[in-house]
């Protein structure tokens, strides 16, 4: 019999399984590149004087280098939603999906962003 249908604490299923950091990820980033890429699109379209001033080759490597800094950030911030109180919440299932493996502000905070993008 499989250990699946087991209850974990939310702490456990952030820190001991792996899956979890790679479903923020990979949620998260290519939303945050598609961000990035259509912020300098729509200033070149409304603002073309603005762009050509500050779209320099070095404002797109900043851009790019966001990416890994926001991969931290939100990494780093779904770490510490498993601190404290929320993170001794059972859940009955070892899946760990975004939902049961990080605390609730976390949660609300990740799926109201990315549900108003």
């Amino acid at each position: 019999m499989g250990t699946l249908g087991t209850s974990i604490t939310v702490r456990e299923c952030f820190f001991t399984r792996y899956w979890p950091q790679s479903l923020i990820l990979g949620t998260q980033l290519p939303s945050i590149c598609t961000l990035f890429l259509s912020f300098e699109r729509i200033l070149a379209v409304v603002r073309p004087a603005v762009y050509k001033r500050t779209c320099t080759q070095n404002f797109k490597w900043v851009l790019t280098v966001m990416v890994p800094v926001w991969a931290v950030l939100t990494l780093s911030a779904a770490g510490l939603s498993v601190i404290g109180e929320d993170g001794e919440r059972v859940v009955g299932t070892r899946h760990c999906a975004i939902i049961t493996s990080t605390g609730r502000w976390y949660v609300v905070l990740f799926y109201t962003r990315y549900k108003t993008l």
